[in-house]
Protein backbone atom coordinates (compact mmCIF):
# COMPACT_ATOMS: atom_id res chain seq x y z
CA UNK A 1 0.00 0.00 0.00
CA UNK A 2 2.65 2.39 0.44
CA UNK A 3 3.58 1.90 -3.47
CA UNK A 4 1.97 4.57 -5.44
CA UNK A 5 -0.05 3.15 -8.33
CA UNK A 6 0.92 2.94 -11.42
CA UNK A 7 -0.92 5.30 -14.06
CA UNK A 8 -3.11 3.28 -16.56
CA UNK A 9 -6.22 5.16 -18.08
CA UNK A 10 -5.84 9.15 -19.15
CA UNK A 11 -9.10 11.28 -20.31
CA UNK A 12 -8.71 14.56 -21.63
CA UNK A 13 -12.15 16.25 -22.42
CA UNK A 14 -12.41 19.71 -25.43
CA UNK A 15 -16.22 20.80 -26.28
CA UNK A 16 -16.99 18.32 -28.38
CA UNK A 17 -14.52 15.57 -28.08
CA UNK A 18 -13.23 13.57 -25.79
CA UNK A 19 -9.75 11.62 -26.24
CA UNK A 20 -9.55 8.08 -23.89
CA UNK A 21 -6.14 6.83 -23.26
CA UNK A 22 -4.91 3.51 -21.95
CA UNK A 23 -1.28 3.06 -21.35
CA UNK A 24 -0.36 -0.82 -21.45
CA UNK A 25 3.24 -2.54 -21.28
CA UNK A 26 4.44 -1.65 -25.08
CA UNK A 27 1.95 1.09 -26.47
CA UNK A 28 -1.01 4.09 -25.61
CA UNK A 29 -4.18 2.76 -26.88
CA UNK A 30 -6.85 5.63 -27.44
CA UNK A 31 -10.03 5.95 -28.49
CA UNK A 32 -12.09 9.65 -29.46
CA UNK A 33 -15.49 10.36 -28.34
CA UNK A 34 -17.63 10.31 -30.05
CA UNK A 35 -16.18 7.82 -32.62
CA UNK A 36 -14.42 9.56 -35.92
CA UNK A 37 -11.43 8.89 -38.00
CA UNK A 38 -8.43 11.06 -38.15
CA UNK A 39 -5.15 11.27 -37.59
CA UNK A 40 -2.79 11.42 -33.51
CA UNK A 41 0.70 12.70 -33.39
CA UNK A 42 2.49 12.12 -29.95
CA UNK A 43 5.24 15.87 -29.83
CA UNK A 44 7.82 14.18 -27.54
CA UNK A 45 9.78 17.28 -25.30
CA UNK A 46 12.90 16.52 -27.52
CA UNK A 47 10.47 17.40 -30.94
CA UNK A 48 10.21 13.41 -32.02
CA UNK A 49 6.66 12.82 -33.75
CA UNK A 50 5.06 9.67 -33.34
CA UNK A 51 1.82 9.15 -36.02
CA UNK A 52 -0.62 7.25 -36.21
CA UNK A 53 -4.35 6.70 -37.74
CA UNK A 54 -7.70 7.44 -35.79
CA UNK A 55 -10.25 4.73 -37.37
CA UNK A 56 -13.91 4.47 -38.52
CA UNK A 57 -14.76 3.71 -34.13
CA UNK A 58 -12.27 6.26 -32.74
CA UNK A 59 -9.57 3.98 -31.62
CA UNK A 60 -5.32 4.39 -32.46
CA UNK A 61 -2.18 2.85 -30.86
CA UNK A 62 1.11 4.40 -30.35
CA UNK A 63 3.99 2.59 -30.65
CA UNK A 64 6.32 2.43 -28.71
CA UNK A 65 5.07 4.65 -25.84
CA UNK A 66 7.02 7.73 -26.04
CA UNK A 67 9.79 8.23 -23.68
CA UNK A 68 10.16 11.73 -21.74
CA UNK A 69 6.90 14.27 -21.97
CA UNK A 70 4.87 14.02 -24.93
CA UNK A 71 1.49 15.51 -25.65
CA UNK A 72 -1.06 14.72 -27.92
CA UNK A 73 -2.96 16.55 -31.08
CA UNK A 74 -5.63 14.50 -32.64
CA UNK A 75 -6.97 15.43 -36.35
CA UNK A 76 -10.42 13.90 -37.11
CA UNK A 77 -12.11 13.99 -40.08
CA UNK A 78 -14.52 16.68 -39.72
CA UNK A 79 -11.81 19.15 -38.70
CA UNK A 80 -11.57 19.19 -35.58
CA UNK A 81 -7.99 19.90 -33.93
CA UNK A 82 -7.40 18.69 -30.29
CA UNK A 83 -4.02 18.86 -28.50
CA UNK A 84 -3.87 17.84 -24.62
CA UNK A 85 -1.21 19.22 -22.09
CA UNK A 86 2.08 17.97 -21.56
CA UNK A 87 2.48 13.88 -20.43
CA UNK A 88 5.03 12.41 -18.07
CA UNK A 89 4.63 8.84 -17.40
Amino acid sequence: RADPAPLRALTFAAEDLTIELEVTLDRLHGQLVPPQPGEVEAHQASGQVTTASIDEDGWFAIRPIPAGSFRLRCHTSSGASILTGWIAL
